[in-house]
């Protein structure tokens, strides 16, 4: 199955997110009146105890959920997005075969309209435990519009590509001057204009609604909780997280270490088979590493999740896995790749992680699958 490219081109409101503004992107979201019916609450509460961010959509319910256990489906239904049955797209760009586009969340978390709080200072992202807005944008990227290619079967140079578009539209979102994205200038300067929020479900089991491969983009006035943590880190010891983690991680724990990104696994493994890959070069977004850089980050990605997908299967383990990027203020970029090899239980709620696996095993089982030497 796939998306045909003359179908794909009736859905453009852009063609190449290069030539536009973050306020034509604005406009456009705002002017697509089916995503007006499914927008969320708009309200951020925060968990007093540990800062935990909880943003609020009731009407995320009524999503389809394509990608749903058999004993689940009644029937099987084509992919709505290979059947064209989806928003208005704001990035096309082609890839050796076929294409990757960017477009609108028809069930966003986060939307353009000050909702609630009319008071709020949006520019203000100091947290606090009231209530507050949750504002912001959220989009959708397909690596491919054919629906069996996602990174692990990929091209190494189309997922590059797929990065590279990734990256510029991050950085149009957050250099652009739009009123409601809280600056970032109590952690850095100069500035960004909000934060951004990169995600990949695969698999129902962990969020996956669809089963056509997809990347979750959000951009929004909320500090995401990584970042914060990410932050913390670096003002407590005086160093990123990535400093100390590549300095400190067992060297045998390393899967790949290329000349721009290193894969391994982290010494603080919860579940088997997670991993991080960290930028050696020190920048914190994702759009301010150069785009050559990416092509080992892309070649890591695809022997990364390759080797999840053929491990759950051999282990007998439903494929499924989040991968969760880290870019913003004082991060150092880096992506997480977790894996749902294990369930959480009772003492994981309560702050103790039982993990039914060691690092030193994942590390084995990652060199058994012959992606990584």
């Amino acid at each position: 199955m796939e998306l045909p490219k003359d179908k794909a081109q009736k859905l453009c409101d852009f063609t190449n997110i290069s030539d536009v503004s973050a306020h034509d992107i604005l406009d456009s979201l705002m002017n697509e009146e089916d995503i007006r019916k499914f927008t969320p609450d708009g309200e951020c509460r925060i968990d007093p105890r540990s800062g935990l961010r909880i943003l609020y959509s009731e009407k995320r319910a009524k999503r389809p959920h394509d990608n749903l256990p058999p004993a689940r489906k009644k029937q099987v239904d084509p992919c709505p997005v290979c059947e064209g049955n989806t928003t208005r797209i704001i990035d096309m760009h082609p890839l050796s075969e076929g294409f990757t586009f960017i477009n609108k969340n028809l069930f966003p978390i986060l939307y353009p309209e000050k909702i609630h709080y009319k008071d709020f200072d949006f520019h203000n992202p100091s947290l606090t435990f009231e209530p507050g807005p949750a504002y912001g944008f959220h989009f959708l990227q397909w690596p491919s519009n054919r629906h069996e290619m996602d990174f692990e079967n990929m091209p190494v140079e189309d997922s590059r590509i797929v990065l590279e578009r990734l990256s510029l539209f991050e950085a149009i979102m957050l250099h652009s001057d739009i009123d409601g994205l809280a600056s970032t200038s109590a952690y850095e300067t100069p500035p960004h204009s909000g934060f951004s929020g990169i995600i990949k479900n695969y698999g129902h089991l962990v969020g996956g609604s669809l089963s056509h491969g997809h990347i979750q983009i959000a951009f929004t006035n909320i500090m995401p909780g990584v970042i914060a943590d990410d932050i913390n880190f670096r003002d407590s010891h005086n160093e990123t997280f990535i400093q100390f983690f590549s300095r400190g991680n067992p060297e045998n724990l390393t899967l790949e270490k290329r000349e721009h990104f290193t894969a391994t696994v982290p010494f603080f493994m919860k579940r088997p088979l997670q991993t991080l890959i960290y930028y050696n070069g020190g920048e914190d977004y994702f759009h301010h590493i150069p785009h050559p850089h990416l092509d080992d980050l892309a070649d890591l990605l695809k022997k990364n999740i390759a080797s999840v997908i053929n491990i759950m299967k051999a282990i007998g383990r439903e494929p499924a896995y989040n991968i969760i990027f880290h870019s913003g203020p004082g991060c150092e970029f880096y992506i997480e790749i977790l894996p749902y090899t294990q369930e959480t239980g009772g003492y994981e709620h309560l702050g103790l992680f039982v993990c039914q696996g060691s690092a030193r095993s994942t590390t084995d089982m990652y060199r058994d699958t012959g992606d990584f030497q």
